[in-house]
């Protein structure tokens, strides 16, 4: 519905904006001291690799119940919830912001391209030199160690 109560068209872009009284608990924005507490945990994940092991993976990207990555798309709601969600503009000043904060928790591990977990090890797909579904099926076999380095890809955020 819009602000007026009317129905929307189908396809229509929408959000709750942390109103959706089904999630549970409610959803909140991360705030600053979330990004400031994420940014000092160690290691990046744990073994058994799951989506509840303990890591900077796990608290900037939402298992406990809601990590910084996840609780945005609950909150902002409606179109960001689904796999449909980069259909809402939103999406990508979200994951621009998700990507940045990787990269500083990278510089504070020592450098870019550093302290990515597992090595080896965890789950297909997931290992430093897995080639990465949905590319590992063809020509292409991008693996997160040729995307962990912002530089080598040709991009910095202003914070460098």
């Amino acid at each position: 519905l819009d602000s007026m109560g009317m129905p929307l068209p189908a396809g229509s872009l929408q959000r709750t904006l942390g109103r959706d009284p089904s999630a549970t608990p409610a959803p909140t924005l991360p705030t600053p001291a979330n990004v400031t507490s994420t940014l000092a945990i160690k290691p990046y994940d744990s073994a058994n690799f799951s989506q509840m092991s303990i890591g900077f993976r796990g608290a900037a990207e939402g298992w406990n119940p809601y990590g910084m990555h996840n609780a945005v798309h609950v909150w902002v709601g409606g179109s960001m919830l689904p796999g449909t969600s980069p259909n809402d503009p939103v999406f990508f000043l979200h994951h621009a912001n998700v990507d940045r904060i990787w990269n500083l928790w990278q510089k504070l591990q020592g450098g870019l391209g550093l302290g990515y977990l597992p090595v080896s090890g965890g789950p297909a797909g997931h290992n430093l030199n897995d080639p990465m579904f949905p590319w590992n099926t063809v020509a292409d076999t991008s693996k997160p160690a040729d995307l962990v380095n912002s530089l080598a890809l040709g991009y910095k955020y202003d914070t460098d």
